[in-house]
């Protein structure tokens, strides 16, 4: 009986010495990973970090700053995640805007708004929407326009200022960079052609 109770003592004694150099373990891969992140945290107010797992488990409560938690899996026993284990928060769906179509090789963003030319000058209404396009009227300055669509990839009229082009009417285009037409309202569904 004696030997059976020693034995039982020795084989405990094993299991926490593993158990200890398991812990040491885990302390030293911890700490040689946070060395280079303490290093440059040091002069902004964080506690250093210990550079062996004997420092680390002499270390003072105030130097801990991160609690670790060790559990061992049993083969056959199912892990239950504790109530304090947060769920993912799930992705939110991304909003789109309104439909863009393609129509005779330009890509087309069915919008309508009321707009104001804003840009000195006013603008050319043009047959297609490109600079090289006929001139087919023109726009002041603080004229009021009905923008039915927009052309995302029209020809660039300025350099930097992007492809896009507003469609005020049927075979009819004025180049919308930013600034050049105010929206003076929401934007509505395009009607229907």
């Amino acid at each position: 009986m004696q030997a059976l109770r020693s034995s039982r003592v020795h084989k405990l004694q094993s299991v926490s010495r593993a158990c200890l150099l398991l812990a040491m373990m885990i302390a030293e891969t911890l700490a040689t990973g946070c060395i280079d992140a303490s290093k440059k945290q040091q002069n902004k107010g964080f506690p250093a970090v210990a550079s062996s797992p004997t420092a680390v488990l002499q270390a003072s409560p105030a130097a801990v700053t991160t609690p670790v938690v060790l559990a061992v899996a049993t083969p056959g026993v199912p892990i239950t995640p504790s109530a304090n284990t947060p769920s993912p928060t799930p992705t939110p769906t991304p909003t789109t805007g309104p439909a863009v179509r393609d129509e005779n090789g330009l890509r087309i963003q069915d919008v309508a708004f009321s707009g104001k030319v804003t840009v000195s000058g006013g603008l050319r209404i043009r047959s297609a929407p490109a600079t090289d396009a006929p001139v087919v009227g023109s726009l002041a300055e603080g004229t009021l326009v009905n923008v039915e669509g927009k052309v995302l990839n029209g020809g660039e009229a300025e350099q930097g200022k992007g492809t896009v082009w507003f469609i005020v009417g049927v075979k009819q285009y004025i180049y919308g960079a930013e600034g050049y037409v105010q929206s003076l309202g929401t934007p509505t569904p395009a009607p229907a052609r």
